[in-house]
């Protein structure tokens, strides 16, 4: 199972791409632990500075995008 972590303030971009991550892990039937992180001072411990990044595995994958679901599955792999 692969932990993946979206940080954001709870707006838009970050519900859009936890939504696309899902859709992604089921669409492939990979079980992933999903978290959504809002609170900033826990975003910056990633140094992360912009809403919306993904996290796999405690490292910043990508920040400042809302990828595709298509595009996620390749993340996924």
């Amino acid at each position: 199972m692969k932990k993946i972590q979206v940080l954001g303030g709870g707006y838009c971009k970050c519900i859009i791409l936890a939504e696309e991550l899902s859709k992604a892990a089921v669409e492939m039937d990979v079980a992933i632990e999903l978290e959504k992180i809002t609170d900033f001072q826990k975003i910056m411990e990633f140094g992360v500075m912009t809403s919306s990044a993904t996290v796999l595995d405690n490292q910043v994958k990508f920040s400042r995008k809302v990828l595709k679901v298509e595009t996620l599955k390749e993340f996924l792999e």
